[in-house]
């Protein structure tokens, strides 16, 4: 047996084959342990993109429920947190050129739920669509009016995607569009 192949990879007392098989029942015991610590770590929150000419960002959601449940009311998503958020600058930007093509790519988690883009002016939510979107990419030009009707205020893009029920608010995403003082830069 001292000059098998197999008896020199077998550690002293036991044979190659309870070897190989307790080496087996670790793997399997390990490899068991790692997906029961994956299942306990939250499912990232669904991304947006939002581009127009050569500036793009791409936000996670402020908000957002898997399970197609109300999201008001979540961490990070009662209407004083949003409401802070906008207030103190905290959301994410993105310097858009008047006349431009404005782009927004979702997940597809997004797209399946449902969503629709809107626009938050002076504190009045106009939507950018007549119904809720099941695609996704959706696009517009950016009114040429903008940056000088508004005098500069930013505007908030909201994109909301909607729940079990039309009433159910599921994700949010707040992204302020800046125009740009170069008409050229965009």
């Amino acid at each position: 047996m001292a000059g098998s192949p197999n008896a020199a990879s077998a550690p002293r007392g036991l044979t190659f084959a309870s070897w190989i098989m307790r080496s087996t029942v670790k793997a399997v015991a390990v490899a068991a342990a790692v997906l029961v610590s994956l299942t306990a770590c939250d499912k990232p929150k669904p991304e947006v993109t939002v581009f127009s000419g050569a500036n793009s960002i791409h936000v996670a959601a402020n908000c957002w429920t898997e399970d197609g449940s109300n999201a008001v009311g979540t961490p990070g998503c009662s209407s004083t947190e949003i409401g802070a958020l906008v207030t103190n600058g905290q959301e994410a930007s993105l310097t858009v050129a008047p006349g431009s093509t404005l782009g927004i790519s979702v997940d597809t988690d997004v797209a399946n739920a449902g969503w629709a883009p809107s626009l938050l002016i002076n504190g009045q939510t106009q939507p950018l669509t007549t119904g809720v979107l099941h695609r996704r990419y959706w696009k517009m030009v950016y009114p040429e009016t903008a940056a000088s009707s508004l005098m500069g205020t930013p505007l908030t893009l909201q994109i909301i995607t909607q729940g079990a029920s039309a009433n159910v608010l599921r994700g949010l995403w707040i992204i302020k569009l800046s125009p740009s003082e170069n008409l050229n830069n965009a």
